[in-house]
């Protein structure tokens, strides 16, 4: 982190050279181009001809070019975000203007958001997105909803989880209605079929992430002291 500082801060006077020069109209190039490209729906075939796009769950030629123009800055950044997205579905829902990506595995490449994941295979960063009988692993997901879906070694933050396995996660501030094996429970509401397992760890004044303890005395204290350590 210091080094990032450091560089970033000689970084604010220095003056392009040819090489960087060079990189950025590179990355302009290829960036332009691929939207560009994405711009017409004859063009997007060609380009990835693995992901069926749909409008509705139709995926009729005409009714998907109908609607392409309306939706293909949203594809753009869907396919900007993702790493080797391969075969899979890209459904609009015009009801609520929403992208369903459906039988998809990939990594995400930046924070993913608003899209609904349907039975995927995921790594990454996501945002207000519903996953529905999805595999997520390796991933922090803020203010999403897990259905019958599995999370492995996570960060699940501001989540709705209902009818799905939690696997050494970090749970936080969320309404988990499924199971939690291991990991950390921080803060939260349970439902009424939350199961948590012996190796969750729940933190509470006495229990924490930390294991330290509070003198009986003294938990109510707003300063919250702390009187020793367990380990």
């Amino acid at each position: 982190m210091d080094k990032f500082i450091v560089n970033t801060y000689e970084s604010i006077d220095a003056v392009f050279n040819s090489e960087d020069t060079g990189k950025l109209e590179e990355f302009l190039e290829e960036n332009i181009k691929k939207y560009k490209n994405l711009s017409s729906y004859d063009n997007f075939i060609v380009d990835f001809p693995t992901i069926q796009m749909q409008i509705d769950q139709n995926k009729d030629y005409d009714i998907v070019s109908t609607y392409y123009e309306k939706i293909y800055s949203m594809l753009y950044n869907l396919i900007e975000c993702t790493q080797d997205l391969g075969e899979c579905i890209v459904n609009y829902v015009v009801s609520s203007q929403t992208i369903e990506l459906v039988d998809a595995s990939f990594k995400s490449t930046a924070t993913l958001r608003g899209v609904d994941l349907i039975n995927c295979q995921v790594e990454g960063i996501f945002e207000d997105c519903f996953f529905l009988g999805c595999e997520v692993k390796n991933s922090q997901l803020s203010t999403c909803k897990l259905q019958t879906s599995e999370a492995d070694n996570s960060k699940i933050l501001n989540c709705k989880v209902e009818q799905s396995d939690i696997i050494n996660c970090y749970f936080m501030n969320g309404y988990l209605n499924g199971n939690m094996n291991g990991g950390v429970f921080r803060s939260g509401d349970l439902g009424p079929y939350a199961i948590l397992d012996s190796d969750v760890k729940v933190v509470t004044d006495n229990e924490n992430f930390f294991d330290t303890k509070f003198d009986d005395d003294e938990k109510g204290d707003k300063d919250g002291i702390i009187k020793g350590y367990k380990k």
